[in-house]
């Protein structure tokens, strides 16, 4: 099951625990070369930032910003009004 990005990120944590930083970087870094969604991201950036790689954790957090925007409020439909006689 090497397409599921939780499969990597289950082993970055497992990697994280055995105090092996580097495998657990790139075990996060597979994870979001598969699925790039904000929650994998930002564990990512967490990662980079025990490190001490802010500069690559403040970029992705950036990233993961413009990734969260606000929806759109639904548009409303307007109809002509009906002249009752």
């Amino acid at each position: 099951e090497s397409s599921l990005a939780a499969r990597y990120i289950a082993y970055a944590k497992v990697q994280e625990k055995l105090g092996h930083a580097k495998k657990m970087i790139e075990s996060l870094e597979k994870a979001v070369e598969i699925e790039p969604n904000p929650q994998s991201l930002t564990i990512l950036a967490d990662a980079y930032e025990r490190s001490g790689e802010d500069i690559l954790a403040g970029a992705i957090r950036e990233k993961v910003k413009k990734m969260i925007t606000a929806p759109e409020p639904a548009r409303r439909i307007r109809q002509p009004r009906k002249v009752v006689m």
